[in-house]
């Protein structure tokens, strides 16, 4: 991962040449971009040794934390922003890897949902206390309300977001295509 400082420098270049960039904006949406980089990266690393990445670990705990452990392989991929080609492809690795089956949809007969198999409950429920102390590691040491504070702040932020014109959830698949 390249240090943000290169990231801080380029944006400082532009704003040399350009004044009336929005520096504080500029700046905090790239660290939030670097931030999300460096946290895949950290999960992915841990992933590996279980075969997975952490796209698979997000489609994992999607299906997961289904009722029944069981979902719409549409609304997984919607979810954690798949293109259907790359959700199927996944799947198609993850039935291959024993984590979930594909079974015949319990609302719809012409559906096929994803379920996890009781082996694959058995290995996420395994990974739990390594992915765990990993996101602790990921974030520093603050104190319990200066975390709390923080995610109150993100999810406000995520509330905007969400609001703004442009943002309709069912686009994700469409831009991934």
């Amino acid at each position: 991962m390249i240090p943000f400082d290169h990231y801080q420098a380029r944006i400082d270049a532009v704003r040399a040449q350009h004044p009336d960039l929005p520096y504080p904006e500029v700046m905090l949406l790239r660290l939030v971009t670097h931030l999300a980089r460096g946290i895949q990266e950290h999960i992915d690393a841990l992933m590996h040794a279980h075969g997975l990445n952490s796209t698979a670990w997000s489609v994992l705990m999607s299906i997961y934390s289904a009722e029944h452990a069981t979902d719409n392989p549409s609304r997984v991929s919607q979810a954690v922003c798949l293109s259907r080609p790359h959700m199927t492809r996944l799947t198609d690795e993850l039935v291959a890897g024993g984590w979930v089956e594909r079974v015949p949809s319990a609302v719809d007969r012409r559906s096929i949902d994803i379920r996890m198999t009781p082996e694959g409950i058995d290995r996420v429920r395994a990974i739990f206390p390594q992915i765990w102390q990993r996101y602790g590691e990921l974030v520093p040491p603050a104190g319990g309300g200066d975390v709390a504070a923080l995610a109150e702040k993100l999810r406000q932020w995520t509330r905007h977001m969400e609001q703004l014109p442009g943002a309709d959830a069912s686009r994700c698949n469409e831009v991934n295509k």
